[in-house]
């Protein structure tokens, strides 16, 4: 990983390792996914790594994310962005935001930090406390987190699980009167991914957490 992430520096210079990978640094694990990001616009971004990349994917450029296979190992570098009208999962966004309002649109504090290589954490929610505190706490307001993508109700219960972490109380309350509007507004393939994470880990307490919320219907769909 290490290789990896001093090419992307060396070919991007501004780059950051971001959300989950941290987040299992942190907690002394493998990342099992890279994702990276930068002030570079998506079409600089393609044009640097192109000599070196074994393959680019930009079907998520317009939303400022480069997919590529580096050293035979896939990343994802992503434009920092802010939204500009939330449209749903998809919003509308605009990139030339800083890290700080590139973190700001994340789900949960746990995946809302940013790493250098050099090791500096850029942590502007607290994720960190609030991991080794085994808390799983939204970004600012639980209840428009949870209104720009209702999946996120299903993923706060799979952290909690994967984790053994609580769900912090405000987080609840806005799950508990979000999750009723879950299965009628995100697909059953997202769904079922969601799930079938959930079901790998934490596995017990996963499904008691879907029951306190009133979706354990959705394990038997």
């Amino acid at each position: 990983m290490k290789k990896i992430w001093a090419l992307l520096e060396a070919l991007l210079g501004e780059v950051y390792l971001v959300g989950g990978a941290v987040r299992d640094l942190l907690l002394g694990r493998d990342p099992q996914d890279l994702d990276f990001a930068t002030p570079l616009p998506p079409e600089e971004v393609a044009r640097r790594l192109a000599p070196v990349a074994g393959g680019l994917d930009l079907k998520g450029a317009a939303y400022g994310t480069v997919a590529a296979l580096l050293d035979g190992v896939p990343v994802e570098i992503t434009t920092f962005r802010r939204d500009v009208r939330a449209l749903g999962r998809k919003a509308e966004v605009a990139f030339g935001a800083s890290l700080e309002e590139d973190l700001a649109r994340r789900d949960f504090t746990v995946n809302a930090m940013a790493l250098t290589l050099q090791g500096r954490l850029v942590d502007p929610f607290g994720g960190a406390r609030d991991l080794e505190a085994r808390v799983i706490r939204a970004v600012g307001d639980p209840r428009r987190r949870f209104a720009e993508d209702l999946l996120r109700v299903v993923r706060a219960v799979r952290f909690a699980a994967a984790l053994e972490a609580r769900v912090e109380e405000a987080t609840w309350q806005a799950a508990l009167e979000a999750a009723q509007k879950v299965l009628g507004a995100v697909s059953l393939p997202r769904l079922g991914q969601e799930l079938t994470k959930g079901l790998l880990k934490g596995r017990g307490r996963f499904v008691a957490l879907l029951n306190e919320l009133g979706l354990l219907l959705m394990v038997v769909i």
